[in-house]
């Protein structure tokens, strides 16, 4: 697999190698070590090595195991953990059972809802205006597929932190990153270095949340208080994902609708500086004019144009994803998305995008 130098890094720093300052003699840190396996006197009911544990915390509590349930109990057990709701079984065995409900598309639906919790995904953007995500339910399918299909962790984690810079390229990929894009994303600054930082603390907490198991938030104001990670071990992470931002990406198609995209940029912008100006001659020196207005500031034909650009544009499929387009393997064209502010676009502008170390 051919990965680019920040995908790489990236991975390199999930096995343990990103924390530059940090004390690796920490507990944390240390290797997972096989425990010996108790020997149990009383072992007539112990069938697996988890068995062999709990029946040493229970003499050492001098206590003795519950009978074993009848098939009914356990069948109910079975179904509602694997897949969330008791079904039927008749005359399987009870590990052709567990094979069944495996490979039941209920299994992906039960258990990725846990990981989508650990991703913080939604159909909206949170905070003030919490403006709908109309293509991010893209994400949701593919968190219950990779778990249908028994997709290696290693892999799943490749996918989501990295799938707009794997070779070659796939729209699976691309999908995944839908893990980074679910971070909040506030309409309502006009501050645009906030609104973008806002969003890659977002990327930077979950991320060493659910795949280094560190909450490093503390560390990106001051040194972590008891943890061995220090302010510049939280931005050299941050730092991985600063040439990206969330939006609304057009799947791979034989003719991207980068034209498309750019004819409808260019009307948008020639009327919001048209209206700028306006609002300038009336001695505003700094006019805010919000996309909702440019629309109304449209002329008959300027109104008719953009509503058909955006019809063209809408007739591609689009995901909620995290796009670099300087890291990207694929170009790819990014859809305009309603939002009051939205995040600046300009690739030449995330090509140059450096994440800076906040002073303590």
């Amino acid at each position: 697999m051919q990965m680019n130098v920040r995908a790489l890094a990236i991975l390199i720093s999930l096995l343990g190698g990103m924390l530059l300052s940090a004390d690796h003699s920490h507990w944390a840190f240390q290797p997972i070590s096989r425990p010996e396996v108790p020997q149990i006197e009383k072992s007539d009911w112990i069938r697996t090595p988890v068995d062999a544990f709990i029946g040493r915390r229970h003499e050492e509590l001098g206590i003795s195991p519950n009978r074993e349930a009848e098939p009914k109990t356990l069948d109910r057990r079975l179904t509602l953990d694997l897949i969330g709701f008791p079904i039927a079984f008749e005359g399987t065995s009870y590990e052709k059972k567990i094979e069944q409900l495996l490979a039941s598309p209920h299994y992906g639906e039960r258990w990725g809802r846990h990981w989508l919790d650990v991703a913080r995904w939604a159909e909206s953007n949170g905070h003030q205006h919490n403006r709908d995500r109309p293509h991010a339910w893209h994400y949701r399918d593919y968190v219950i597929e990779s778990f249908n299909r028994d997709l290696p962790f290693d892999q799943f984690i490749r996918e989501q932190i990295a799938g707009d810079e794997m070779a070659p390229y796939s729209d699976r990929h691309l999908i995944a990153t839908g893990f980074l894009a679910a971070a909040r994303y506030s309409g309502n600054e006009l501050d645009k270095e906030i609104q973008r930082n806002d969003i890659l603390v977002d990327i930077t907490n979950t991320t060493a949340q659910a795949f280094l198991g560190l909450t490093m938030a503390c560390a990106q104001c001051h040194d972590h208080e008891f943890d061995p990670i220090s302010i510049e071990d939280y931005y050299a992470l941050q730092a991985f994902f600063g040439k990206g931002q969330p939006g609304d990406v057009i799947l791979e198609a034989e003719s991207p609708p980068f034209e498309l995209v750019a004819e409808r940029w260019e009307l948008f912008e020639g009327v919001r500086n048209r209206l700028v100006a306006r609002e300038q001659s009336r001695g505003v020196a700094e006019p805010n004019v919000i996309p909702k207005s440019v629309v109304k500031g449209m002329n008959q034909k300027e109104a008719a144009k953009l509503k058909e650009l955006d019809a063209a544009i809408s007739g591609y499929s689009r995901v909620w994803a995290f796009y670099a387009p300087s890291d990207a393997g694929t170009s790819l064209a990014i859809a305009p998305h309603e939002m009051r502010w939205p995040l600046q676009r300009d690739p030449e502008f995330l090509e140059g995008f450096e994440v800076q170390l906040l002073d303590r």
